[in-house]
């Protein structure tokens, strides 16, 4: 339409910008030359320089601004980094190189990171993936985390979040809870570093199901096999108002799984709140270990 200056084409229909490095294949595209945003239906298909492709029911592009809105079955894919992304609804800021999508959203990182949340924010040069809304991340070894807030930088694979909540063995027998107020998670190296920290053991990890094994801490972190709760306290008894039983309060309690042991240091066993025995330093086997002999230092 020579008045409107609008362009209709259908079937098959490739658009190229050269200068902006696009391509969009669609099954019907309309381009408003005076505005330069095309829009298309049907079977939409972007590919930009790096060779990302973004599919979806429906595109606008605006040609000026370089920014791309695609709505309906969304999905960008970069098989090179090994990443795809299903969105409702997101906008491609090309220019900036940032993906934000609107709505639930999933996300699979190099087939070992599963993240489910919505409005997530993806920063393609950094690969940084962030979302301030609460959000669920699986990783290949049956382990969740549930958080509030993240940051998870994909090439390092390394998680920031609030209000964490991770379960090891998810849906499988064995499986312990992890709470944080926030920590910093290296999920490839399996080490961390926590704040404000309550930790529930499976119930029959001591062979007695009445249990409610538990320990909370000031703070902790985890490397090498070595997890160090700090300013903590520990019980096994059940969950009940006011004080528990007994419990032992430490300034530093250590679970070397090398040495499967688990040490105490200035520790202070307390029987309803109240101080019993002081131990300058103890050790104990986890619970892992059925046995052991020869002599025990106390």
């Amino acid at each position: 339409n020579k008045e409107t200056n609008i362009l209709d084409a259908e079937g098959k229909v490739k658009v190229e910008d050269v200068v902006n490095n696009y391509v969009i294949f669609s099954d019907f595209a309309k381009y408003k030359k005076n505005e330069e945003i095309i829009i298309t239906e049907g079977n939409s298909k972007g590919i930009d320089d790096k060779k990302r492709t973004i599919t979806s029911n429906k595109f606008i592009y605006n040609k000026e601004t370089n920014i791309l809105d695609a709505e309906g079955k969304v999905k960008v894919e970069d098989v090179k980094k090994n990443y795809e992304i299903k969105s409702e609804k997101l906008t491609y800021f090309k220019n900036s190189d940032r993906i934000i999508t609107t709505g639930f959203t999933e996300a699979n990182i190099e087939n070992k990171y599963k993240i489910e949340t919505e409005n997530l924010l993806y920063l393609l040069k950094t690969e940084e993936l962030s979302s301030k809304i609460k959000s669920t991340i699986r990783d290949n070894n049956n382990q969740i985390y549930l958080l509030d807030e993240f940051k998870f930088h994909a090439d390092k694979s390394l998680l920031k979040g609030k209000n964490v909540i991770t379960i090891t063995n998810y849906n499988l027998p064995k499986s312990d809870k992890f709470f944080f107020l926030d920590g910093i998670f290296d999920l490839k190296n399996k080490s961390f570093t926590a704040s404000d920290t309550e930790i529930k053991i499976h119930k029959n990890i001591f062979d007695r199901n009445d249990n409610d094994p538990r320990i909370y801490g000031v703070s902790s972190k985890s490397q090498d096999n070595l997890t160090t709760i700090s300013k903590a306290i520990f019980t096994t008894c059940q969950n009940r108002e006011g004080c528990p039983p007994w419990s032992i309060k430490s300034q530093k309690i250590e679970h070397d799984r090398n040495k499967k042991q688990i040490q105490y240091e200035n520790a202070i066993l307390n029987v309803y709140d109240i101080p019993v025995f002081y131990f300058p330093k103890f050790f104990h086997p986890d619970p892992t270990v059925t046995r052991q002999s020869g002599f025990l230092r106390p």
